[in-house]
C-alpha cells in the first residue's frame, strides 16, 4: 500500500476484468484490513466498456509521477497505512468446526460439486462438501448480464437455504476465491457484520485425512 501510496483514507473502487470475480475477495481484504470506503464495480470492465467509459494503455499512467503528487499536496497522516486484520474474520478448519453449530456454513461451489457428483477441479480431493454445509452456488447470485441480482433477489436465496436471523456465516468454495462472491452479496443486505472465510477452503478440507476429521468432529461435537 506504501508503495503505490494506497491509504486507509482513500476510496477504493475495484473491478474486474470479467463481470464478477476476484473483486469481492479485494474487497473482503480491504474491509477487514481497516480500509473503510471500499466499492465494486458492478459488471466489471465489460459493464464500464458498455457504457463506453474512456479507458487508456498502461504507458499513459505514471504512479510515480501522481505519488508524487500526493504527497506533495496531500500530507501522510499517522493512520493512513495503518493495516490491522481483524483476526476473526479469517478461519481456519478448527475454527470452522469451533463455530459451525453457532453459525450459518455456506459452500460456494455449484450443486453437483457440493453434491459430489461430479470430480473435483484438484483430482488429489475427496468430493462432497462438510458436515452441515448448506449450498448457495456464487453464480445464481450473478444475473445473466454479469452484475449482481437486486437486493431483493438476493435475500430471497438466501431465505430459500434457510439463512436469516442474526447469526454468523461461515463461507467456503474451492480455494477461497468466489466464497468471497457469495460473501460481498450479504454486504448488500446489511450482514457485512456476520461474515468469515474459511480461507482453505476445499482445497485444505479435502486433503485432510478423515482420522483429523472424525477428530475434530467428536472434539467440538454438541
Amino acid at each position: 500500500m506504501k508503495k503505490m501510496d494506497i491509504r486507509k483514507s482513500d476510496t477504493i473502487i475495484l473491478y474486474d476484468r470479467v463481470n464478477v470475480f476476484s473483486s469481492p475477495r479485494g474487497f473482503l481484504t480491504f474491509k477487514w484490513f481497516g480500509h473503510k470506503d471500499v466499492k465494486i464495480l458492478n459488471g466489471g470492465f465489460p459493464r464500464y466498456k458498455q457504457l463506453k467509459g474512456e479507458t487508456e494503455k498502461d504507458d499513459t499512467f505514471n504512479v510515480e509521477k501522481i505519488n508524487e503528487y500526493r504527497k506533495n499536496n496531500l500530507p501522510i497522516k499517522e493512520d493512513d497505512f495503518n493495516y490491522t486484520l481483524e483476526s476473526n474474520r479469517i478461519y481456519n478448519l478448527e475454527k470452522v468446526y469451533e463455530n459451525k453449530n453457532n453459525a450459518f456454513l455456506i459452500d460456494a461451489r455449484s450443486e453437483e460439486r457440493f453434491e459430489g457428483k461430479v470430480p473435483e477441479p484438484r483430482k488429489s480431493l475427496r468430493v462432497g462438501h462438510i458436515k452441515g454445509a448448506l449450498n448457495l452456488s456464487f453464480k445464481h447470485l450473478i444475473n445473466e448480464n454479469g452484475r449482481y441480482k437486486n437486493n431483493e433477489e438476493i435475500e430471497s436465496l438466501f431465505k430459500k437455504i434457510g439463512v436469516e436471523g442474526d447469526k454468523d456465516i461461515i463461507g467456503y468454495c474451492g480455494s477461497g476465491l468466489t466464497a468471497c462472491i457469495v460473501l460481498f452479496s450479504l454486504c448488500l443486505i446489511g450482514k457485512e457484520k456476520n461474515l468469515r472465510l474459511y480461507d482453505g477452503s476445499w482445497f485444505d478440507y479435502g486433503n485432510i485425512p478423515e482420522e483429523e476429521l472424525k477428530k475434530l468432529e467428536e472434539k467440538y461435537q454438541k
